[in-house]
């Protein structure tokens, strides 16, 4: 989807049509035409007027809903990149280790609470694997 056809959906989100729209962005209505047909792309002044009346900018230049960044597949590789380093330092400072298939089925076991956690803290999930790791006898 492109930047005028989200822009566009964010408009009708915002239940205006294009005259009132392009009223509040400061632009012609030519402007606003010529923005969701994609001949054209808003500059920032325009981003931040409409951001103003409440439309989701990010959503219109990258796609991702704000809320939803934790979500992606990006961030999600991240995400599952850290806790694993996290689990790996953890083992390494116990003086320990553990199976792969252990290591996969403890990752398995923190994932589900790590990526859906918008805002993970690291500490705490140092935390959780600490107790993971001794339910599991591991010293």
């Amino acid at each position: 989807m492109t930047i005028g056809c989200r822009l566009k959906e964010e408009r009708k989100r915002l239940r205006l049509n294009q005259t009132d729209f392009a009223a509040l962005a400061g632009v012609q209505i030519s402007a606003q035409t010529n923005y969701e047909n994609d001949k054209r792309q808003p500059d920032a002044k325009y981003l931040a007027a409409i951001a103003e009346a409440g439309a989701d900018v990010g959503y219109i230049t990258t796609g991702v809903r704000k809320g939803e960044e934790h979500t992606t597949p990006a961030a999600q590789l991240l995400r599952m990149k850290v806790l694993a380093s996290l689990l790996a330092d953890e083992l390494h400072k116990r003086e320990t280790g553990l199976s792969e298939v252990g290591f996969h089925e403890l990752l398995d076991e923190l994932w589900p609470e790590w990526s859906a956690d918008a805002t993970p803290e690291p500490a705490a999930l140092r935390g959780r694997i600490a107790h993971a790791l001794s339910a599991r006898g591991v010293k």
